[in-house]
């Protein structure tokens, strides 16, 4: 039927798609003319040079970071205007976030930014409250007593795929770890039955590939012709969700109906798993969840924690390649924790791994100069927001914090640019004194100064359990493994794979290759 009617207007497909494109950016662009005159042409813009919608958030997507600093340096206290992939974007200052996040929900959404950048009427993405219940109360206050699992599963994971040989062996370190963060958080997850099988490793990797490629897709399409664009095939991995989530079922609901027996029947002998879905298993009728709801609830809890995690652990892989000065104290700080292990042999406890602050430091450090995100805070004002310093944000706009920009403030960092793990440490006298001397230094700290697990009220609940995972990951590794850039072992900063960022995301080059030998004396 569609093919008639385009055959008619002697139009293919893709030919009215293109211009029915061109009329939607010209709407779109004389309706940003017209929004400026609501009160944001207050505020200045980094968006003079360029007239069209569609040509300012191409320049984002390509120029983000350099915008983003570019912006801040001008306005450090203030706030600027810029069109993000978002599109027309407040960019505001720490100060100025710091009092917008805290208007009531009925002011200012957190949900909204999310929904757009999920594509979430096409994707299905819900606001998963089980998801989010699950990490405060119950994942993370139990970091301590599901670490042993947590450790083994790294440990073994390590093992499996990387050489046991002594010669330089080259790898795609981007892989490797997005499996082995895959299994050690799918023991935490869904618990060890599950975890090692290939279907589920594939599974808990590839949905969050599918959502994140077809909401950026979709984002390319203006909103009005996104139903037809779907029709025409523009985006295939909306299929493959939906089939994700009919196996995520297949898989889970057996397991989920077993533990309801065994819980009805349970005498005393059952020893009730210590994973995410039991909690959510417990507590899901508070929330009206059926056991194919669990299920899904699964893919989004994966959604959220393991490729960001893996992803900073390659980043902070590569910052130690390139600086292998660091890698004699960070093993001699590791050989200090083991030592202080009451276990035999000895392990790593939830305390003995808080000791490495030089591990935690040196993560940290490569997180702020390769966070996964150039901003924090994306907010969308639901009524007009006054803010103390006279100006009224409207109804509709969209807000961001410039957390990158702020990351590699040269007023806050010497040499911003450099990667110096002891800038960090407690006893530092390398950092400004407004960031020095207290935990506020922690990888998890979550502060005007520490933003890259936001902050507020909605700052990253998970980030406790990702730190964990990925001390976990460097500290086996460290221990048993030798790691280069270059062939024969070559190390330096020249060396180190450069970053792909895109809009307002940095990530790891996916080609890059390391080089891994196993110690001697592992």
């Amino acid at each position: 039927m569609t093919e008639a009617i385009f055959s008619q207007l002697g139009l293919s497909p893709s030919a009215l798609l293109l211009s029915a494109a061109a009329a939607i950016f010209s709407i779109t662009y004389l309706f940003s003319q017209w929004r400026d005159t609501s009160g944001l042409s207050k505020i200045p813009s980094l968006d003079e040079r360029f007239k069209l919608g569609f040509q300012r958030k191409a320049r984002y997507l390509k120029h983000g970071k350099e915008l983003l600093r570019e912006g801040y340096r001008r306005f450090p206290d203030g706030m600027f205007r810029l069109t993000t992939q978002f599109g027309p974007t407040v960019v505001v200052s720490r100060d100025v976030m710091d009092e917008v996040i805290k208007k009531p929900d009925d002011m200012i959404s957190f949900m909204e930014p999310v929904k757009h950048d999920m594509q979430v009427e096409y994707t299905g993405i819900t606001d998963d409250h089980l998801v989010a219940e699950t990490i405060r109360n119950d994942l993370t206050p139990n970091l301590g007593r599901i670490m042993p699992t947590l450790s083994k599963e790294i440990q073994n994971a390590l093992l499996e795929e990387f050489p046991k040989s002594t010669e330089w062996t080259s790898l795609n370190i981007n892989k490797i770890l997005l499996r082995v963060v895959a299994i050690a958080s799918g023991s935490t997850f869904v618990g060890t039955e599950l975890c090692r099988t290939e279907e589920w490793i594939h599974l808990s990797t590839q949905y969050t590939m599918d959502v994140f490629i077809a909401a950026e897709k979709l984002k390319i399409v203006p909103s009005l012709l996104r139903p037809l664009s779907i029709k025409l095939g523009w985006a295939p991995e909306l299929q493959r969700i939906v089939e994700h989530r009919e196996k995520a079922k297949q898989y889970l609901v057996p397991i989920i109906q077993k533990r309801r027996q065994m819980m009805a029947a349970d005498d005393g002998s059952w020893e009730k798993p210590d994973d995410c879905l039991q909690w959510m298993l417990e507590k899901a009728h508070q929330h009206g969840y059926s056991d194919e709801d669990i299920a899904v609830s699964q893919l989004s809890l994966s959604m959220v924690a393991i490729h960001s995690t893996s992803i900073t652990a390659t980043q902070a892989l590569f910052d130690l390649a390139a600086n292998p000065s660091c890698l004699e104290p960070l093993r001699n700080e590791l050989n200090t924790a083991l030592s202080m292990s009451p276990d035999s042999p000895p392990t790593f406890t939830k305390s003995t791994l808080s000791s490495c602050s030089f591990l935690d430091a040196l993560i940290k450090e490569s997180q702020r100069l390769s966070p996964v995100l150039l901003v924090i805070g994306k907010r969308v004002a639901l009524a007009p927001i006054p803010l103390s310093n006279g100006i009224t944000l409207p109804t509709g706009t969209h807000i961001a914090c410039p957390s990158e920009a702020v990351g590699t403030d040269p007023t806050m960092y010497a040499d911003p640019l450099e990667f110096r793990p002891e800038r960090f440490l407690k006893d530092s006298s390398s950092s400004s004194t407004a960031i020095s001397g207290s935990t506020r230094n922690a990888l998890t700290a979550s502060t005007k100064n520490s933003l890259h697990f936001g902050f507020g009220r909605h700052s990253c609940p998970g980030r406790f359990f990702a730190a964990m995972e990925i001390k976990l990951v460097f500290a086996f590794l460290v221990q048993g493994w030798d790691v280069a850039l270059g062939e024969g072992g070559q190390t330096g900063k020249e060396l180190r794979p450069a970053s792909r960022e895109r809009g307002d995301s940095i990530t790891p080059d996916p080609s890059a290759m390391v080089w891994i030998r196993r110690r001697a004396d592992a």
